[in-house]
């Protein structure tokens, strides 16, 4: 009944055919439910019987029972008619969820157009290979199951091929669009989606070029011209797609590809990182088989078969290649179940690879997310190149009215490498000179080199510079230059005109603080308070939630808050002559994700002390000021050796605003505070500011377990009685969330940054157990007992165990008690502890007292200072 209503319904609906199809659309969808509803629509009312071809769709599927059903109902609802022209073979290969029992169901409800295959596990190649010999269509593709189809593409395939069939046409590539599971929506943010600016671009294959192809899913395929060309089963856990298809290109360089704009083949990136792409970079293959039996052979087979390797083979190499860099740059922590051996094999097969690149190729290359900085270190480290040896960018000016510094970025081999500056002819000395190391699985990759020039006389002046007595090209937009004029360097990071054009704005000139958006309580707060007390004429506001707990607290001291997201935060981000917070997430540098602020200075005030390497988070955020705490920690920073992009310009050591009022606080009580830290592979996703959804499985989690059986010890209960102490239990605050799912014991005091205030916590305690937080440090700035109890040692730098890297510190070294990894020892320790009256031992004391040198409560005076130096400038 329901079919014979939408026959009649179409019939009804035919002259309005051309008024439909952009209504249903020929564009991406908004939400996944969106793209259901409207491919149901569309299937059932402009469905086409006939066609130009036939179409076999072969997948390879592997524990997909979440995705199978998606995956086939994008098939099933094609406006292309289903029935009459689409075969689908599903190869279930070794499947240990219900895969095979899902494939078992669609077989049986669509007989004529699906066969289930199954075989035992040998990977998506294999998979692919078994299911080939019963295609009995005259095209094919190999998508995989957890993707999806757009309801029209197949459809517009068939177009294309009846409308070129007489032009050697053998190939179509349909527009590769991503779909996010954590954002629930479709980007088309795919690097190579120039391919797809027109609506059909048709090239053949030898003059492909930068038109490459990688992907056998969103490929379709003349069955006539496969010839005996199979998946390697050897190139795994990647590029078993790009060997494919390229060979296969490679036997039929006369034939015409066709990038089709309007037929999408939907990507799906799974949420929980588990495709294969994901976790291709914790397998070894991917360092050593990959390349080996992969891009290296597809080298060769391309010598041998022409004599030289064509541009697009080389720009396939080129785009697999660059992705190592993306991951790994600056990234040891990601290759550490790597040895040593295999790191060397690994490196010496990249630059084997590279000697089939020929550099003029190679930089021509273009990829958005790498660009040509990207390719100028790549060449150092793999070509050996001489070309593009060094390149500069203007990075940072004080942004102020009138500026008159101006900070480079110059991207050179070494650190030794000679640098002069020049405005017009005439030679200038910068007034500050840093090093930033960047590093590729343990080796030096190249150097980041930081000056600061005074620009005193800077009219109609030129800004060159020369490394090793040759000019280094400015990298302006994505040209090189040798010169830059100076006027409009500068106008480029000036306060845009109508920045400050509200005169009479309360918000005119002011410094705009802040702390986490939804609570305060940390270096903002402190201040902020000390601005209002002290600070004569600044104009300060405090950035805050106004549904915050601390909302009412504050505004009954008489701090002028606005509300965190409203129109008087982004009005006061356009007015203000400085952003000021002890946070530096997106949520604080750019809230509206519009670079609302991106010209106005930043004055990271940290939200603890870094002892670790924050460098790949901090380096991107443009910070004009950051303040730290130690001289060990300033040095990580400002080394040439380090990572971080900052110098001694930027880097001051004034001590954290909240140190200030830590003494006044100093009550030690018969209290037991644990602080373990957070772990970001734990929590979920950030879904705004700081708020993130919540992992279901946490709970399961090794961290979860240790914690929570420590907490509910009954060892520990009896030490408690036994010795009259409390203990709060006060975790980090995206650990928060999960504080229900321990099941604590009634005697545990549970702490939130709602319920507690942090420095009457750390004030009142006796000793601190935590494992990495660098809260720590505020129990050591009172010389009070701390114990690290570090069960996953090992592990915390692994894997994206969290956003850092290990840095400097070095608990057994440098820390301030001992380094336990065991419950049982873990309570010995602390009753010892307890019976000599929580007294640190003497080689922890003496390291306590040594660490900050700045203990004279004048943290806040000191930023103070340095501030009003300068807005003078």
């Amino acid at each position: 009944m329901k079919n014979n209503t939408f026959i009649v319904l179409r019939k009804k609906l035919a002259p309005y055919k051309g008024l439909i199809v952009p209504l249903l659309g020929h564009y991406v969808s908004l939400s996944l439910k969106w793209y259901q509803l409207r491919a149901y629509f569309a299937s059932a009312l402009l469905k086409k019987k006939n066609a130009n071809a036939s179409y076999a769709v072969v997948s390879a599927c592997f524990n997909v029972e979440e995705y199978i059903d998606c995956f086939i109902k994008s098939l099933l609802c094609q406006t292309l008619d289903f029935k009459n022209n689409i075969q689908v073979v599903l190869v279930d290969d070794g499947s240990n969820d219900s895969t095979w029992e899902k494939l078992l169901y669609w077989q049986r409800k669509y007989p004529k157009n699906i066969l289930a295959l199954h075989k035992q596990n040998g990977g998506q190649g294999s998979a692919r290979n078994f299911g080939l010999p019963y295609v009995q269509a005259d095209w094919v593709t190999f998508a995989d199951p957890d993707d999806f189809y757009d309801p029209f593409a197949l459809e517009e395939v068939d177009k294309i091929i009846g409308k070129y069939q007489n032009e050697k046409l053998s190939f179509v590539s349909l527009n590769y669009i991503p779909f996010y599971e954590n954002k629930k929506g479709f980007v088309e943010d795919h690097p190579l989606s120039f391919r797809f600016n027109n609506e059909r671009t048709i090239k053949k294959v030898k003059f492909l070029n930068s038109f490459i192809q990688l992907s056998s899913n969103s490929l379709f395929i003349k069955k006539s011209v496969l010839g005996k060309n199979i998946f390697p089963t050897s190139v795994r856990p990647t590029f078993e797609d790009a060997f494919f298809v390229n060979c296969l290109f490679l036997e039929n360089m006369e034939q015409k590809v066709c990038f089709s704009k309007k037929a999408r083949y939907y990507f799906r990136k799974r949420k929980n990182c588990s495709s294969t792409q994901d976790l291709s970079w914790t397998d070894k293959r991917q360092f050593d088989d990959v390349l080996k039996f992969g891009v290296l052979e597809l080298l060769r087979r391309s010598e041998v078969k022409l004599g030289r390797v064509p541009v697009f083979i080389q720009n396939v190499v080129i785009y697999h290649i660059q992705w190592y860099f993306r991951q790994l740059k600056n990234r040891e922590d990601r290759i550490l179940f790597l040895s040593e051996r295999e790191r060397k094999n690994f490196i010496d097969l990249l630059k084997k690879c590279f000697n089939y690149i020929d550099p003029n190729v190679f930089f021509e290359f273009t990829c958005p997310g790498l660009g040509k900085v990207g390719l100028t270190e790549i060449s150092l480290f793999l070509l050996n190149s001489s070309k593009n040896s060094s390149v500069g960018l203007i990075s940072y000016a004080d942004n102020l009215a009138h500026p008159k510094e101006i900070r480079l970025m110059l991207l050179v081999r070494e650190e030794a490498d000679a640098i002069r500056f020049y405005l017009g002819e005439r030679e200038v000395n910068p007034i500050s000179v840093g090093y930033a190391k960047n590093t590729f699985c343990g080796a030096s990759l190249s150097y980041w080199c930081i000056a600061w020039l005074a620009l005193a006389d800077q009219q109609n002046k030129k800004l060159s510079v020369t490394v090793n007595g040759q000019i280094c090209p400015f990298l302006i937009g994505n040209s090189y230059v040798k010169k830059v004029e100076l006027p409009e360097a500068i106008a480029s990071f000036s306060p845009d005109q109508n920045c400050n054009a509200e005169k009479n704005s309360r918000y005119a000139n002011c410094w705009l603080i802040s702390d986490r958006d939804c609570q305060a309580d940390d270096n903002g707060e402190h201040f902020y308070r000390y601005l209002k007390n002290n600070g004569v004429g600044v104009n300060a506001w405090f950035l805050l939630s106004k549904n915050s707990h601390d909302w009412k607290r504050l505004e009954e001291e008489g701090f002028k808050l606005i509300s965190y997201g409203s129109r008087q935060h982004k009005e006061a981000l356009k007015s203000c002559s400085l952003l000021i917070s002890s946070h530096a997430d997106e949520y604080v540098i750019n809230a509206f994700g519009d670079q609302t602020n991106r010209k106005v200075p930043f004055v990271f005030l940290q939200h603890g002390v870094i002892k670790d390497d924050l460098s790949l988070w901090l380096n991107p955020k443009k910070i004009r000021l950051m303040v730290t705490s130690t001289k060990e920690e300033r040095k990580s920073i400002i080394d040439s050796q380090s990572k971080y992009q900052y110098t001694e310009r930027e880097v001051i050591l004034t001590g954290l605003p909240r140190y200030d009022a830590l003494n006044s606080q100093r009550s030690p009580q018969k209290i037991i505070v644990v602080m373990p830290t957070w772990r970001n592979s734990l929590v979920g996703n950030l879904i705004k500011g700081t708020t993130r959804s919540l992992n279901k499985n946490f709970m399961n989690s090794d961290y979860a377990k240790k914690w929570s059986h420590f907490l509910a010890s009954q060892n520990l209960l009896k030490l408690l009685r036994v010795y009259g102490y409390r203990l709060q239990f006060f975790p980090h605050a995206y650990i928060q969330p999960y504080i229900k799912y321990f099941n604590l014991p009634k005697y545990i005091e549970i702490c939130t940054h709602r319920t507690h205030r942090f420095q009457e916590v750390i004030g009142s305690a006796a000793i601190m157990i935590t494992d990495y937080s660098s809260a720590a440090f505020d129990i050591v700035y009172l010389e009070k007992e701390v114990i690290y109890y570090q069960f996953d040692k090992g592990d915390i730098f692994k894997n994206n165990a969290h956003t850092y890297q290990k840095g400097y510190f070095e608990y057994s070294r440098d820390g301030f008690g001992p380094v336990i990894a065991k419950e049982d020892e873990l309570l010995n320790y602390l009753e010892a502890s307890i019976i000599r009256n929580c007294s640190p031992e003497e080689q922890y004391l003496d390291r306590m007292q040594h660490v900050f040198p700045l203990k004279d409560g004048r943290c806040c005076e000191r930023i103070y200072n340095i501030l009003k130096i300068l807005k003078s400038e």
